[in-house]
């Protein structure tokens, strides 16, 4: 479990992701905008916090992404592999 600070690297395809959790109330920072707003789509969404809601984490953290390169879909890979680590 997260018990301060823990910082995790993600890629997949050409985006990579750089993904910082704190524990918090699940707050979303993704390149200074919200989740819902950045992955507009359902389904990007259920692929990113399937590793919080399988280790039963899921808005007990505050995480702040950063995002770069790939399609939306390469970044939500990216997203997802940095919650996992």
């Amino acid at each position: 479990m997260v018990d301060a600070l823990t910082r995790a690297t993600g890629r997949r395809k050409e985006a990579v992701c750089g993904a910082r959790l704190t524990p918090g109330n699940g707050q979303w920072s993704i390149n200074g905008r919200t989740l819902e707003d950045y992955f507009p789509s359902v389904t990007h969404r259920r692929v990113i916090t399937e590793p919080l809601r399988l280790t039963n984490t899921e808005g007990r953290y505050d995480i702040a992404v950063k995002l770069t390169g790939g399609g939306v879909a390469g970044q939500a890979g990216a997203l997802r592999h940095a919650l996992a680590r």
